[in-house]
Formats: structure tokens, C-alpha cells, sequence
């Protein structure tokens, strides 16, 4: 379910001054010309870098333990191919 996901990118896309804390713009991405479908796709090529970043982390080993281990079965198995995107 994408609901959570798209009301919050629908804020971000609208409100110059969300999310709190973060650096106020002179005026909404809306506002300003850009399309929805520009912060889509940049909302997905920058989730693709923290998950393929997240990933690495876990094939050195290098995940925050409170997260707990990682299930790669990169660390259970032998594997042919190395487990780094």
C-alpha cells in the first residue's frame, strides 16, 4: 500500500515548508514548475540508492546491530556471485 507513501510525497510536493525542521523553500515544488511525476521518480532513484546502500552494509557486515542481523542468504550459504550491488 502506497497511501502513507504518496500523502507524504503529495505534502512534500505542495507545502514549501514540510517536513518540519527542514529547510523552508520560497515556494512549493508545485508552485515553482515541476511535476509530480519529477519528485516519483526522483523519490524512487534516491530510495533505490538507500536500499542498494543498506544492502552493501549488510554483505560487510556493517548493519546497525539494533536492526538486528541481516537475513541475507549471502550469510548462510556459499554463493558463487558476490553479494554487493
Amino acid at each position: 500500500n502506497l497511501a502513507l507513501t504518496a500523502d507524504v510525497l503529495e505534502e512534500i510536493y505542495t507545502n514549501p515548508r514540510f517536513p518540519a525542521g527542514s529547510p523552508v523553500l520560497q515556494a512549493s515544488l508545485k508552485d515553482s514548475g515541476k511535476s509530480r511525476a519529477d519528485l516519483w521518480a526522483f523519490s524512487a532513484l534516491v530510495a533505490t540508492h538507500y536500499t542498494m546502500d543498506q544492502n552493501n552494509k549488510a554483505c560487510r557486515g556493517e548493519m546497525d546491530e539494533r536492526l538486528g542481523r541481516c537475513g541475507h542468504l549471502h550469510h548462510f550459504i556459499d554463493v558463487s556471485y558476490p553479494c554487493e550491488i
